[in-house]
């Protein structure tokens, strides 16, 4: 009896770690997505220079953000957004806003990896 209560025991915290890593990531990539939003929405706008303020402002969260991600996520889906968020600095003016929108979608894919959907688990 000892050994089944130690095998739940362990099954509790492997979906509870599950659901931490879950949280984790979904709140880091918020926190990097939220001023990639600001910067789209200020490129829609006409303010370029408020959008590229933006941008770096993403990339320093995503270099706050970057290690815990890295280690409940594959490094080609971090190493891309990383990438990206550099590139958004040296991007012309005419592919900032195609490039902050695929960026923010990197951003959002991430956290739908971590969702407890058929598709993630099987």
């Amino acid at each position: 009896m000892k050994y089944l209560f130690i095998g739940l025991a362990l099954a509790g915290l492997l979906v509870v770690g599950c659901f931490w890593s879950r949280q984790a990531v979904t709140v880091r990539a918020e926190a990097v997505a939220a001023p990639l939003e600001e910067a789209l929405e200020a490129f829609r706008a006409g303010d370029a220079a408020k959008a590229r303020f933006l941008a770096a402002e993403a990339a320093v969260e995503w270099e706050r953000n970057e290690k815990l991600l890295a280690s409940l996520v594959s490094h080609e889906r971090t190493n891309g957004i990383g990438q990206a968020l550099e590139e958004l600095a040296l991007a012309p003016e005419e592919e900032l806003g195609s490039r902050l929108a695929g960026t923010l979608r990197a951003l959002r894919e991430l956290a739908a990896l971590e969702r407890a959907t058929a598709r993630n688990i099987f």
